[in-house]
């Protein structure tokens, strides 16, 4: 329960292995997607891959930064908490949640809501194979007013 709403998620850990130094790589997808973040070693099931970090914004601040509503780098942990992870989008040195592209249907990767604690955490769903791309659904609110870009 949060704020009086029962949230739900299912077939996600709340904590795993952290992901080892160097397994995951950023670098550029070669498409329109820009960059993406690739397994540069096996990555075991439920692997603990890291939480999404940025600044946290409450509901008028994000619409007072993005008045249309559209922040891309922006994840909402409940109606109230956005995290802008903007400013860590440009360092590709670094692996960050921030680099992991979108697929519905190839997503190996889930996330893990703590909401109590503002904090979105994300967890391999199978064995990720080297150079295969992180990837997870970012739900259908992310979409809204943009499905014409949504890549499979």
């Amino acid at each position: 329960m949060h704020r009086g709403r029962l949230y739900l998620t299912a077939g996600v850990p709340s904590q795993g292995p952290p992901v080892p130094a160097g397994a995951v790589v950023v670098r550029p997808t070669g498409d329109i997607r820009g960059n993406g973040a690739y397994a540069a070693a096996l990555i075991p099931k439920g692997t603990y891959l890291g939480d999404y970090t940025g600044e946290l914004l409450d509901r008028a601040a994000f619409f007072q930064r993005y008045p249309d509503g559209v922040g891309d780098f922006a994840a909402a942990i409940d109606d109230e908490w956005t995290i802008d992870a903007a400013a860590a989008v440009g360092n590709t040195a670094c692996f960050h949640p921030v680099h992991m592209n979108h697929s519905r249907g190839r997503a190996n990767v889930r996330r893990f809501y703590a909401r109590g604690q503002q904090r979105i955490s994300f967890f391999t769903t199978r064995d990720v194979q080297p150079g295969e791309e992180l990837l997870y659904d970012y739900g259908r609110a992310y979409w809204r007013g943009r499905a014409d870009q949504e890549l499979p």
